[in-house]
């Protein structure tokens, strides 16, 4: 992909975010997590967004890395659970875990099924979704949290206890954060692709 391909998804990107009511928009990612005590790995799956009626932020966990189908069992209990709805807009990456294997149909099948649109981030833009820094501000909060060595599974405790204390106000503002950063050149990864050329035929 050129950097011009990249700035076109860019653009395309800014466009469709701009003429959406923002309380039907729900960013997914999914993040790892490693249990400090027994070193076993489990991952995330976050769809954080500012639903009037509904907690801002669904997730679930699951051991080991994820793969394409605990992705998409994940946004079925999202669906399930009546998080996503009708005429919402599904923002998420390009991932192989997204949009590989059984989930190369998981677009047309939201749309055709429940009438939700996804709207797919550029590459290579982790920062313009707010799913980045939920995640990163709940790692450093569960530093915080006394995690029993011999309770199962203590470290999801723990990032659920941290992750049901966001409030619809806190993910707002990092909604917000996101947006302004993704409309800002300076924040364009083909902006910095650019810097590193130049800075590389100058040396």
């Amino acid at each position: 992909m050129t950097i011009l391909d990249d700035v076109a998804d860019q653009l395309e990107y800014i466009n469709n975010l701009s003429q959406l009511d923002p309380s039907r928009v729900k960013f997914v990612g999914d993040k790892k997590l490693k249990c400090q005590f027994s070193g076993n790995q489990y991952y995330a799956t976050l769809v954080c967004g500012i639903p009037p009626r509904s907690s801002p932020l669904h997730y679930g966990f699951g051991p080991g890395n994820i793969d394409a189908t605990g992705f998409s069992l994940d946004v079925e209990q999202a669906l399930a659970s009546g998080w996503l709805r009708k005429r919402d807009v599904l923002v998420m990456n390009k991932s192989k875990i997204h949009t590989g294997g059984e989930n190369t149909v998981l677009e047309d099948w939201l749309w055709s099924r429940h009438h939700i649109f996804v709207v797919y981030l550029p590459p290579n833009t982790p920062k313009w979704t707010p799913v980045t820094a939920v995640w990163k501000e709940a790692t450093r909060e569960m530093k915080n949290i006394s995690q029993n060595p011999y309770q199962r599974h203590s470290v999801v405790r723990a990032a659920e206890t941290v992750l049901d204390t966001f409030t619809s106000t806190v993910i707002a503002g990092k909604s917000v954060a996101c947006r302004q950063f993704a409309s800002s050149p300076s924040s364009s990864p083909s902006s910095s692709k650019n810097s590193r050329v130049k800075r590389g035929s100058a040396a």
